[in-house]
């Protein structure tokens, strides 16, 4: 029997052809996490945009008046319908006034910026916590993602919450 008529594959195309396989599922299986974490970040962007525009709109609504310190927001008024993140977690909207101290943000404090008790949403949230949106008022945003505080302008906000990937910072204008 002559060997070149069998038909068939050697076992080393087989496993050549499973470790290609294999390498593939690999890599999408290190990527999947990412590329979720990535979306999930970028729909808390939006409802966090979301809710810059909504108070921006309360602010115009209101005679240029912002919601008090310490008040709690409706999320599902004030980010979108549902009131969650893209992992179906129930935001929590909590307003703060920005002094003259510093803040922390990702567990680094920022001089000449502002406080707010402590704010340091990284520390407050964890994964499995729901997530936090803090309206801070008269503050700004600086390029370091903590707060500085506005000298005037009651109508100056910012909003700060977390993102899995670090902390948002969005101005209202």
């Amino acid at each position: 029997m002559n060997i070149k008529s069998k038909k068939g594959f050697t076992i080393i195309e087989v496993v050549l052809v499973l470790a290609i396989a294999g390498l593939i599922f690999l890599m999408v299986f290190v990527a999947l996490p990412t590329m979720q974490r990535s979306q999930r970040d970028t729909q808390r962007r939006n409802d966090y945009a979301a809710f810059a525009a909504n108070i921006t709109n309360y602010l115009t609504n209101n005679n240029g008046n912002l919601p008090k310190a310490g008040a709690t927001l409706d999320p599902k008024k004030y980010v979108n319908d549902a009131g969650t993140d893209g992992a179906g977690k129930t935001y929590s909207i909590t307003v703060v006034t920005c002094t003259k101290t510093s803040v922390t943000v990702d567990g680094v404090a920022y001089a000449n910026s502002c406080g707010n008790s402590g704010i340091n949403p990284l520390t407050v949230m964890n994964q499995n916590a729901a997530p936090q949106i803090y309206l801070v008022l008269k503050a700004k945003c600086n390029t370091v993602q903590g707060l500085t505080m506005t000298s005037a302008g009651n109508r100056d906000f910012a909003v700060l919450g977390q993102l899995e990937s670090g902390v948002f910072c969005q101005d209202n204008v």
